[in-house]
């Protein structure tokens, strides 16, 4: 109704909103496209270790170990699973995991390219496209969404990365470079051309985008991988455009 104003979510604009839902839509499906087949490459590799009845594909063995792995260190940590550990969970030898991964550091950089280019080159096209339309709203509702979407695809992988931090374990640095740099590095340049059209004040771009992003991902890891319910926040559409709002207000050239 003109004249009064709502919540940031009810004042997204109509061209906004389609934007969002075409960038959400494409991320989400091949998502779960791509979610549906890794579980069917596990399932497989199980039902070839129960029956007999059939034969996977170098290919599709080697992908199936990389997502028990991904699974067995998000449970365990890296200390805590050993390679016999992981021939069992395969139903394989520990030669045949050599076989396909001469060393830990093969099937750690693995795991890394897998998700990069499963999820995050996908993520990152799809904002490619969001981003050139020009509409900041639309922008970083769409990070918003897909921080979250992408939490909620790979909570096995997050789950992996915080282990290894605090193991300090070279996936870490891994993901950094292949993966979280490119994510940040187009944050941050989209927030540079901002302030260089004048419509962001003068703000380090990195930092900022780092702000944002760390208020999202803080609300994923609670909300998705830890399941914890906090009864005090509105739902999720609502709450991540509260912080897409606070975010721009603070940011906008006055």
């Amino acid at each position: 109704m003109a004249g009064q104003s709502g919540s940031p979510s009810k004042e997204m604009s109509l061209r906004t909103k389609k934007m969002l839902a075409r960038a959400t839509k494409l991320v989400d499906t091949k998502f779960v496209f791509a979610r549906l087949a890794s579980a069917r490459l596990v399932s497989a590799m199980s039902e070839t270790l129960t029956t007999g009845n059939q034969r996977l594909s170098s290919q599709e063995r080697r992908q199936a170990i990389i997502e028990t792995a991904m699974q067995l260190f998000s449970e365990r940590g890296f200390r805590g699973t050993t390679t016999r550990e992981l021939a069992s969970a395969c139903g394989v030898s520990e030669p045949v995991i050599y076989q396909h991964f001469a060393t830990k550091q093969e099937l750690y950089s693995a795991i890394i390219d897998t998700v990069s280019h499963r999820d995050v080159d996908r993520f990152t096209s799809c904002l490619f496209a969001v981003a050139n339309e020009g509409d900041d709203e639309a922008f970083f509702t769409a990070v918003a969404q897909l921080i979250v979407a992408f939490y909620q695809a790979n909570p096995a992988f997050i789950r992996l990365l915080h282990f290894s931090a605090l193991e300090r374990h070279e996936l870490a640095a891994l993901f950094f470079e292949r993966m979280s740099k490119e994510f940040m590095g187009l944050m941050s340049t989209f927030i540079q051309q901002r302030i260089e059209e004048g419509r962001f004040r003068s703000v380090h771009p990195m930092v900022a985008a780092k702000l944002f992003v760390g208020s999202v991902g803080d609300y994923a890891l609670w909300s998705v991988i830890c399941e914890f319910k906090d009864d005090v926040l509105p739902p999720k559409d609502v709450f991540l455009a509260e912080v897409v709002s606070m975010f721009l207000n603070g940011v906008r050239a006055k």
